[in-house]
């Protein structure tokens, strides 16, 4: 059986994320994604969480806790942009 709990932070992707995964580990999947890949993970569970369909509790904080991880991330990334350009 595969532990989803062990991972390798520098390895790990937004597609390796799952229900139940440590707040860690999507910290790491956010941080090893391109901005692109990060600006459509964010927007697939934005919309997911949007209310189109109805999810379980547990479900909507997963997705919720991973979009405010994702919203900061992408907002540092936009700030450091525009202080470089």
């Amino acid at each position: 059986m595969i532990n989803i709990l062990k991972w390798e932070p520098s390895k790990v992707s937004m597609a390796q994320l799952f229900l139940g995964d440590p707040v860690e580990k999507i910290k790491d999947a956010i941080a090893n994604s391109s901005d692109a890949d990060l600006l459509a993970a964010y927007g697939a569970v934005n919309r997911l969480i949007s209310g189109i369909v109805e999810l379980p509790a547990d479900e909507v904080e997963h997705y919720r806790t991973k979009k405010i991880l994702m919203e900061n991330a992408l907002t540092i990334r936009l700030r450091a942009a525009r202080v470089a350009a």
